[in-house]
């Protein structure tokens, strides 16, 4: 019966259509949502961010990501590396990801360029099946105290992932589009086919009343939206920079209010971000906590212009 019961499942988890995971302070992780972010700081940079979703469930989501990337004279291109890896359900699923991105900036005219991106990945998920629980372990007062009696080994998938985007920048703006997921890869661990379809994303940023390009206080308007299958998903808001010191507000439709914080050194930048949740979840779920680093070193690549403003984006 514990067989049937699991298959079942199984059938069931690979009928659902995935989503990626996703991070409040977008534009830290810039390479995970476009690849033309490949170089954009025009020298070395290392960034780490790690997501903690709904911590108050016993099953939440963890998400950890790292990438470096580099923007260098002697090279053609802009080259970066990076990794991902997300825990759902406590554990119980298991994905990790890493891959190669590369980048181009071309000036335009004036101070507007475009920059291309281009990243493949090769992914991994594992469904570990002696997370999960059935009914012979419950105790009537005590809950889940006994151990499960049928042993299920661990099942594993493997696949390539490959990923485009764009983005036409200033000093004072900057409008990104990306693709996510271009050949919708079978992720299925099991029987049936799990498609991992495509991921449409647009971001824009705005650089509000500044007079002087060397100055990066002022206010930064920003907005990103997501679209996968039948998921959508709007992210606006609203930052204040003083000198090393940044704030802002954000807004998740139907889903969350966003406070931000960060402070932004000559190359060292941590940011933090709490989701207030408002959907039908409720606060009980504790939100979403996120942090991000990002470190920038080397010589600046004077040759292709970068974003110069993107250390004051979350």
């Amino acid at each position: 019966m514990k067989i049937i019961v699991f298959i079942a499942f199984l059938f069931h988890l690979n009928s659902l259509f995935a989503q990626d995971p996703h991070f409040t302070q977008h534009f830290s992780v810039g390479i995970y949502n476009n690849p033309a972010f490949t170089g954009s700081a025009g020298k070395a940079r290392l960034t780490a961010a790690y997501r903690n979703q709904w911590p108050n469930m016993p099953a939440n989501y963890q998400t950890s990501y790292l990438s470096f990337d580099i923007s260098r004279e002697k090279l053609p291109i802009d080259i970066g590396f990076f990794a991902l890896n997300d825990r759902a359900g406590g554990g119980t699923l298991k994905t990790f990801q890493a891959g190669i991105s590369l980048g181009r900036s071309i000036k335009l005219f004036n101070n507007v360029s475009l920059r291309l991106g281009v990243s493949g990945a090769l992914l991994t998920r594992v469904l570990h099946p002696s997370k999960l629980t059935f009914g012979d372990q419950i105790d009537s007062r005590f809950g889940f105290v006994f151990p499960i009696s049928t042993s299920l080994s661990s099942k594993r998938t493997n696949f390539l992932n490959l990923n485009a985007g764009l983005i036409l920048h200033s000093n004072r703006f900057l409008a990104g589009y990306s693709i996510s997921n271009l050949n919708e890869p079978n992720q299925s661990i099991f029987f049936s086919n799990s498609t991992l379809f495509m991921r449409h994303t647009l971001q824009g940023a705005y650089r509000i009343n500044m007079n002087n390009k060397e100055n990066l206080s002022g206010f930064y308007l920003s907005a990103m939206y997501s679209k996968q299958r039948n998921f959508s998903g709007f992210l606006p808001g609203i930052i204040y920079r003083y000198k090393s010191i940044r704030a802002g507000l954000a807004y998740r439709n139907e889903d969350a209010y966003i406070i931000n914080a960060a402070y932004s050194g000559k190359k060292l930048s941590i940011g933090y971000s709490y989701d207030y949740t408002i959907s039908k979840l409720t606060i009980q779920t504790g939100g979403s906590h996120e942090i991000t680093l990002n470190f920038t070193f080397g010589k600046l690549n004077e040759t292709r212009p970068g974003i110069g403003f993107i250390s004051s984006l979350f």
